[in-house]
């Protein structure tokens, strides 16, 4: 067989748990690899640690690893690795063992797997009491095999062939034997369809991997195997059976995607000339993009007397379900087809706002301050001053995509939450809400955008106050809920009022 040059430090049992881990955790027992695996707390921190390569997977926009999974409007993008901007093509082009990001990818993943591995071997000797029974114990082996697969399919959708490592090893290795891909697929989804059985149905703690997760993961192996050997028939109808299982087990939130309510074609419910507003009206079936229930939808668009877009969203459901209605409009106060947006001023009424992990702009689950940041907008500034800032939360987004937790919430009271300003043309808009949040987004993705009287629209040629609960709240208990009981009224008010500020 062919060798494989690689330069990987697969670091030893003590440097895997040098650190928190996903978790901020810290191992609660220390001392050799015999005791430390003994315990049932040495064996969770040591699972905890399996995570820590995520992180560094899959920082900033550093996701070309995925393969096909890549969502982009050009086969070139520049990827952000420590702040150091890196031109790197998606496809392949620059994808070799001299390009930094590739080296650190590589470097990464095959720690990442190293420390599963160390996991794997040793936390069989662990020693089950009155904290961890043997299904628990299982429950953590399985977590370990769930991230290990996932960092080898990772490696064998970007690099074919490659080493094939299921023990651990504790010094620096430049040279290993390539395994075809195929044996590794085979061998991976073999160890999943085993340690599926021992998956949590719901998460023990924030990020923590579930059943749905290792179902997500099954179909995807599958599909990537059946698409690249056709040499086993049951591969797509499996990949198949296991996303139904996600989708219609209704036990996890999942995006809306590309079939949702702005996809779909609504009823004009009433028209009224007198309060120049309409309502529109659908009822979204029961399981639709997997949510349950019948929810019986409508929203209200009003203009008022006093230059104020009032949108009035309603509903009710016959089963629980979840509902986080909001507006996507786009403001640029400088006028119709004007460029930039970047001077006008803008003012959001929070203290806090939720960071995100990564590109995906998904909150960690935490409030941060934003006193002393970038984010901060409780005074009025314009919304390009710090946009460009050193600041891993822009990066990760490419400028401002999130979401700002608004002062002097309480259920249905409408208030103030934020004001733009443009001073070349005058214009002002007050945004009054009784939602607890709002996105603010400054258009970092806008690419040749086609608007009416032949203005072509893009990056951050405007920007938008999105009210809204948290996303992903229906994960965080923490954050405000985004839960719609049966037969419970929905009903929240916004509007954006205009005005010339003199």
């Amino acid at each position: 067989m062919k060798h494989y040059k690689f330069i990987a430090l697969l670091i030893s049992a003590c440097m895997a748990f040098s650190c928190t881990g996903m978790l901020d955790e810290d191992p609660t027992h220390r001392g050799t690899a015999e005791t430390f695996y003994s315990t049932p707390d040495g064996l969770n921190a040591a699972v905890i640690a399996c995570y820590s390569s995520l992180r560094l997977v899959h920082k900033d926009k550093t996701l070309y690893m995925t393969g096909t999974d890549i969502i982009s409007n050009s086969a070139s993008r520049v990827i952000s690795t420590n702040s150091v901007f890196t031109s790197v093509n998606e496809y392949g082009q620059d994808l070799d063992a001299n390009n930094k990001v590739v080296y650190t990818m590589w470097q990464n993943l095959y720690k990442g797997i190293n420390i599963c591995n160390l996991t794997l071997i040793n936390g069989q000797k662990t020693v089950p009491d009155e904290t961890m029974s043997e299904q628990l114990k299982q429950t953590r082996l399985a977590e370990a095999t769930f991230i290990r697969s996932l960092y080898y399919y990772y490696l064998v959708q970007q690099f074919g062939d490659v080493p094939y490592m299921i023990e651990p090893v504790s010094e620096v290795i430049t040279t290993a034997e390539r395994t075809p891909e195929e044996t590794i697929m085979n061998d991976i989804i073999e160890k999943m369809e085993e340690s599926i059985k021992s998956l949590p149905e719901n998460p023990e703690a924030w990020g923590r991997i579930t059943k749905g997760a290792g179902l997500t993961l099954l179909s995807k192996l599958y599909l990537a195997r059946g698409y690249k050997t056709y040499k086993h028939k049951d591969d797509f109808s499996k990949a198949a059976q296991y996303a139904d299982e996600v989708i219609n087990s209704q036990k996890y939130a999942l995006l809306t995607g590309p079939d949702g309510f702005e996809k779909k074609l609504w009823k004009v419910a009433e028209i009224s000339d007198d309060k120049n507003s309409v309502i529109f009206n659908r009822i979204s079936p029961d399981g639709e993009n997997g949510f349950p229930g019948e929810f019986d939808v409508s929203v209200k668009y009003e203009f008022t007397e006093d230059n104020e877009l009032r949108i009035h969203y309603q509903g009710i459901c016959d089963e629980p379900t979840v509902a986080n209605m909001t507006n996507h409009s786009y403001f640029n106060l400088n006028g119709e087809g004007s460029g930039t947006a970047m001077d006008q001023y803008l003012t959001i009424h929070a203290k806090y706002y939720t960071p995100v992990a990564d590109s995906h702009s998904i909150p960690t689950g935490v409030y941060e301050e934003v006193a002393g940041t970038p984010m901060d907008f409780r005074t009025a500034k314009q919304i390009g001053q710090d946009i460009e800032a050193e600041f891993d939360q822009l990066k990760f987004t490419g400028g401002y995509d999130h979401n700002y937790v608004t002062d002097n919430y309480a259920k249905g009271n409408r208030r103030l939450i934020a004001t733009a300003y443009s001073d070349k043309t005058g214009i002002a808009m007050d945004v009054t809400s009784d939602c607890p949040c709002v996105q603010f987004y400054a258009a970092n993705f806008v690419e040749n955008e086609h608007g009416k009287n032949g203005h072509t629209y893009n990056k951050r040629d405007a920007f938008c106050l999105e009210t809204q609960v948290e996303p992903n709240a229906v994960n965080v208990e923490d954050f405000h809920s985004p839960i719609l009981n049966a037969g419970e009224q929905y009903d929240s008010v916004t509007a954006y009022h205009f005005y010339i500020r003199k």
